[in-house]
């Protein structure tokens, strides 16, 4: 917050000045993976490897029999999430029904790795459909899956969406504008999830804890409880999708 994003920002608008934006757009693609890869590299190869394939059905959906390589780019996207988000899961079925043991590799989930799956089942979705750019540079596509804003919570955007705002050129006082307006929203959902989602989360986990331990609760309490649990999963996802809804709101209005 206090660093990695204003050094990138600061990186970003210079290279931009200086040598234009697809080398500005390259420069975040990396600064996106240098983010991801710093909560554990080993997956970073996971993620280029999913961009890879899914860049390359894109070419074949356009050249070739659309249905077909679609069905093939959604079936290669669900069973790379299945395998790291469900296979631990199904192991356990599968022991528990047959009374063997299997003794598959544990495997850690990789963050984000929903949000980036199903963005790119999209993305492929409205390829087939022409209702996307075809023809991306690899940087920019990478961009699009990695950006790391939305990389690791969402939200799953569109292509058409996204990617034109890196396009637009503005002048100093419209950036000026958006600066102020997007730091201001950005303390706002800030203190949505500080001051109001984690107290309630301190709140109510104990008395979860309490619960799950067999210890009788009163009936008034255990309602507060939920009611704060509640209200603290509304304002961690308010904070955060409301942070969008506006900004996109001031961007349509300065354009």
């Amino acid at each position: 917050m206090f660093l990695f994003l204003p050094v990138s920002l600061l990186l970003y608008h210079l290279t931009r000045v200086k040598f234009g934006k697809n080398k500005a757009i390259y420069l975040l693609f990396l600064l996106s993976l240098f983010f991801y890869g710093y909560w554990e590299w080993r997956y970073v190869p996971l993620l280029l490897a999913s961009i890879g394939v899914n860049l390359f059905l894109v070419r074949l959906i356009v050249r070739e029999t659309k249905k077909t390589f679609l069905k093939i780019g959604i079936t290669f996207n669900l069973l790379l999430l299945a395998v790291y988000k469900y296979l631990g899961f199904i192991e356990l079925n599968i022991e528990a029904f047959t009374g063997s043991s299997i003794n598959l590799p544990e495997l850690v989930l990789p963050i984000g790795i929903s949000f980036y799956t199903f963005q790119q089942i999209a993305y492929l979705v409205d390829v087939s459909r022409n209702k996307t750019e075809v023809k991306v540079p690899p940087s920019k596509y990478g961009l699009f899956i990695c950006f790391f804003p939305q990389l690791i919570a969402g939200p799953i955007v569109h292509h058409k969406e996204m990617m034109p705002q890196f396009e637009e050129d503005k002048k100093h006082a419209e950036l000026l504008k958006l600066a102020c307006v997007g730091l201001v929203i950005f303390i706002l959902g800030l203190s949505k999830k500080i001051l109001i989602a984690d107290p309630l989360g301190e709140f109510a986990s104990p008395l979860f804890a309490r619960a799950e331990q067999g210890i009788n609760i009163h009936f008034f309490i255990a309602w507060s409880a939920a009611f704060a649990y509640g209200l603290q999963i509304y304002f961690d996802f308010s904070g955060y999708s409301e942070i969008r809804a506006r900004s996109r709101t001031f961007i349509d209005q300065l354009s």
